[in-house]
């Protein structure tokens, strides 16, 4: 089977306008031609010009009695008739230039004798009683003597080209005309067109004006239309009262407040404001909704895996590793642990960043992760808001200001755990149907990027520091020595430290010095003018005051900031762009060429240019890395220093994994994701004044909606039953209506066909393969799919077949061994471009890999509907490369056969493959471990392609 390729053969068609442009007619033109207002109408050539044309023509030439130029007689007779018509054209302006002047001299013959007129009315003593003179015939070389004029009136002078002549009109005449010049017509009837209605194009303004994207749109679409059905009644009537009920509805969860410290500072004391809603009191909130209830997991507990030989044990949730095992082990009989996932980090809210924002937020992690990560109920809260504390350029980097802000957060948060500090040793009675338990409230973790991480830990961080990793007493020259395992920080060791520098009699020196040899921060409470204190006290750690509560511990190994926006945005990518912009411009547009032509795929970033763009995200880094797949053998010339905090973090990700389970529990994305709200509220929704009451009002809102939004959902689920879902992504552009009607075809528990062709005999398809229809009998047959009568079933080329653009796909993670889905496309126009995703076939020789090309389905005589696919496969012989087994690249080539037909259920799941741009005619192709569970199932092919 061979795939037939046809060209189509475009072609444009151009045009050309001409246009001309009428004679200027006025005085001015005709001058700026050469030619006089007086001149007579009349042309003639210049004397003797005639005759010498004569002197020098011959029997082939004549000579033109219009213009008295000589011209070949061939083509005498069309510049004859051309010139006579632009004799013509002239004579007519010399005729109107005539008619103008004439007009000009009229009117000011006029003007002169109403000028007498209105003298002769006055009376002069050479006149008197006689007759007044009019006006003499003879000319003269002087201007006529102006009219005149009242004060205000007003003159209007026109551009000559316009053929106005100027006049002069009293100020009310002006302005009469002026008010009439700009009376407005008349409206047309129906304003509001093309919309129908002018409600419809009330909605439409407010759509556009408030930024409502098409799920606002739609959904007021469907309020607006329930209530004007009569189904439901709209009975709020101003502003004033949604916001009393917005109120009202703001019980639903504990509200924040606002509370104030005061930390000294030098030779004063200064008031901070903090907004806080305490951390039990959230997780009570959590507690009482009951679509939480099935879902929690309070045991915990210890999972295995059946390897064939021995039990494997694994980590996934919080609930199965280790730190909530030792927990619960040393509480009392019958107790509980409620572990909390933190996360505090600034961000910016304005554009240029000058106001900034210090949300905290946190999240269960005794719920599963699709809940606890999730935007829905169970998902992360802002609990409140810590001081954002600018630093003037006085204070910046002074050792003091930097204490400061330290001991100014701690005290902040305290706040957060109040009531924890007392029930991590107490315990909480909880007797909620279903939830009778006695918990133990602590904080298993602690997310944040490393900047956060140090003033969490209270130590000194950067490179100045003598021991700047948050999690262990590493050195700071010794941060890439990853085979080296320094000694964990805790909070015993860590207060041990706190006492040796509050020994009685030590000098501040002498306790700082104590301090920075473990990388610590501190900062005496009492009077700083002194050079002794006998009593020096140090601000604790605010976390040391929790019980079962480790800090350094729950600080958290984070993949997106140590790797993404870390080691590869902060360090690796400029490395990348400076080695390709030293090799010039043509370098930077073969990166981008090709960082543009990688394949698109759900939810990765697609990069039109990559080496001249700065990011600021580190999704886009993590995006970025797919593309990147490179080794940093050495530093390059400028000797770059690799030694710093973000390449040791990840020595402590495997004790993370054993202790808390996958990274995905403690990650900052989903944080940071959140982000986006605060923003949101910030531009929409603030007045960019004391924003913090505001942003935190309208969080508490939504999420109050939020909680009201379910309990609809549910109350409309009970009564009217469930409803099937749409799918999750767009299946095909061409088609925006395909995912609001029921256009997928689902033929088992894991293929699903999308975003239908209208139906076409199956022959049309044929441009792919020939004889397709006797491929599909093979495949039925070869398949053992009979009729119901169990004949064999025979495809014929005139036989209707469906072609689909959008294929979901399910299939078992070799990584978490849950579902995950893959949604792909087989379409020319993917946002104006063509695009052929990859699949994994499973074959009697093993996997393989292929470009889809067609997706249709065939109904047989019984009704029966089978799905198919035409795949380019990529299963071409391959020689092994030692730089493909160095670099980990999995090299792929098309096969000897052009195309196959397949049936649909013979797809694994969905491939990202790229062309290899080195390869000739681009032959070779590369595929991406992008996920999971490709990076295992690659692992797998290397080793059988390598060993």
């Amino acid at each position: 089977m061979r795939l037939q390729s046809s060209t189509r053969a475009l072609s444009e068609s151009h045009g050309v306008l001409l246009s001309t442009r009428p004679l200027s007619l006025d005085a001015a033109s005709l001058s700026r031609r050469g030619l006089s207002l007086d001149v007579p109408p009349t042309m003639s050539a210049p004397p003797g010009r005639a005759n010498a044309a004569r002197n020098y023509t011959s029997a082939k030439r004549k000579i033109c009695s219009i213009c008295g130029e000589d011209f070949n007689v061939k083509g005498f007779a069309s510049h004859e008739a051309a010139c006579a018509r632009s004799q013509e054209r002239l004579n007519r302006d010399r005729q109107l230039a005539a008619q103008i002047a004439q007009a000009q001299r009229d009117a000011e013959q006029e003007r002169f004798k109403r000028f007498r007129e209105e003298m002769g009315s006055v009376g002069t003593s050479s006149h008197i009683g006689g007759p007044v003179p009019g006006p003499s015939n003879i000319e003269h070389d002087y201007e006529p003597i102006p009219l005149v004029h009242e004060v205000g009136d007003i003159k209007t002078q026109y551009h000559p080209k316009t053929g106005k002549a100027s006049m002069v009109q009293s100020k009310a005449a002006y302005d009469a005309a002026e008010e009439q010049f700009r009376t407005p017509p008349q409206p047309p009837d129906n304003p509001w067109r093309p919309y129908r209605t002018r409600s419809d194009f009330g909605f439409a303004d407010i759509a556009l004006s408030a930024c409502l994207n098409e799920e606002h749109v739609e959904a007021l679409i469907k309020l607006i239309k329930t209530v004007a059905s009569g189904q439901d009644q709209f009975t709020i009537s101003s502003h004033a009262e949604l916001r009393k009920l917005r109120q009202s509805a703001s019980a639903y969860l504990t509200p924040y407040q606002e509370m104030k410290i005061q930390v000294p500072y030098e030779d004063e004391v200064r008031d901070y404001k903090v907004w806080a809603c305490d951390l039990w009191d959230w997780a009570t909130d959590q507690l009482h909704d009951p679509r939480l209830t099935p879902h929690w997991a309070f045991d915990s507990l210890r999972l295995f895996r059946w390897s064939g030989t021995k039990w494997v044990r694994f980590r996934d949730e919080p609930w199965t590793a280790n730190m909530l095992w030792e927990v619960q082990s040393v509480l009392p009989e019958g107790g509980t642990p409620f572990g909390f996932i933190v996360y505090a980090d600034k961000t910016k809210l304005s554009s240029f960043g000058t106001q900034k924002g210090y949300p905290v937020m946190v999240r269960c992690a005794q719920l599963p992760i699709e809940i606890r990560n999730g935007n829905g109920i169970g998902g992360g809260a802002i609990v409140g808001w810590l001081p954002v504390i600018d630093e003037g350029t006085a204070e910046e980097g002074k050792k003091n200001f930097v204490d400061h802000k330290r001991i100014v957060w701690h005290e902040a948060f305290y706040l957060f755990i109040k009531k924890i500090e007392v029930l991590a040793k107490t315990g909480f009675q909880c007797d909620l149907p279903n939830i009778m338990r006695n918990f133990y409230p602590f904080l298993v973790m602690l997310v944040a990027d490393y900047e956060e991480q140090c003033f969490m830990a209270m130590i000194r961080g950067g490179h100045q520091s003598l021991c700047n990793c948050p999690r262990c007493l590493a050195k700071s020259k010794d941060l890439t020595l990853l085979e080296q395992h320094a000694i964990p920080r805790t909070p015993e060791n860590m207060q041990a430290v706190l006492t040796e520098a509050q020994a009685p009699g030590n000098t501040r020196a002498a306790a700082d010095k104590v301090l920075k040899d473990y990388g610590l921060r501190g900062n005496p409470v009492c009077d700083l003018s002194s050079s002794s204190f006998p009593n020096l006290t140090i601000t604790q750690n605010v976390f040391w005051k929790l019980l079962n509560t480790n800090p350094y511990r729950a600080l958290s190994f984070d993949k997106l900031h140590a790797y993404d926006s870390g080691l590869l945005g902060d360090h690796i990518w400029p490395e990348t762009v400076s080695l390709v912009t030293a090799s010039g411009r043509w370098a930077i547009a073969k990166v981008d060429e090709q960082a543009s032509s990688f394949p698109v795929w759900r939810g990765l970033t697609h990069f039109k240019q990559i080496v001249n763009i700065n990011f600021n995200d580190g999704h886009k880094f993590q995006d970025l890395s797919k593309c990147l797949k490179d080794l940093q053998e050495e530093t390059g010339p400028d000797g770059k220093d690799w030694n710093f905090p973000k390449v040791h973090s990840h020595q402590h990700g495997p004790d993370d994994i054993e202790d808390k389970g996958i990274t995905a529990n403690y990650n900052t994305k989903p944080f940071e994701k959140m982000h986006g709200s605060l923003k949101k509220s910030y531009l929409r929704r603030s007045n960019k004044r004391n924003v913090e009451n505001q942003l935190l009002t309208a969080e508490h809102d939504l999420a109050v909606m939020q909680i009201i939004r379910a309990n609809i959902e549910d109350y409309d689920t009970f009564h009217n039953g469930v409803e099937e879902e749409d799918d999750e992504d767009d299946p095909d552009d061409n088609s925006t209506s395909a995912r609001r009607t029921s256009t997928r075809v689902i033929f088992d528990d894991r293929i699903s066909f999308g975003a239908p062709e209208k139906p076409k005999p199956l022959a049309e398809l044929q441009s792919h393969v020939m004889d397709l229809h006797k491929d599909v009998t093979t495949v039925l047959d070869v398949l053992q799919i009979r009729s119901r009568n169990g004949d064999k079933i025979s495809v014929g080329p005139h036989d209707e077949v469906v072609e689909y653009r959008f294929l979901k796909v399910s299939y078992e993670s070799e990584e978490t061994w849950k579902q995950e889905t893959d949604f792909l496309r087989c379409t020319p126009s993917w946002f104006g471009k063509e695009r052929r995703d990859h699949v994994i076939i499973d074959t009697a020789e093993g996997p393989i890999f292929a470009c889809l090309l067609v997706m249709f389905t065939c109904t047989t005589a019984d009704g029966d509907t089978h799905p198919f696919v035409i795949v380019k496969p990529l299963d071409g012989p391959v020689d092994p490369q030692e730089r493909d087994r160095v670099m980990g690249f999995y090299r792929v080539q098309p096969s000897a056969y052009d195309v196959e037909v397949l049936p649909a259920q013979a797809i694994i799941r969905g491939a990202l493959v790229t062309p290899d741009h080195g390869s000739p005619a681009s032959r070779s192709y590369f595929v991406v471990d992008h996920d999971p569970d490709m990076f295992i199932r690659l692992n797998s092919l290397r080793r059988n392609r390598f060993r």
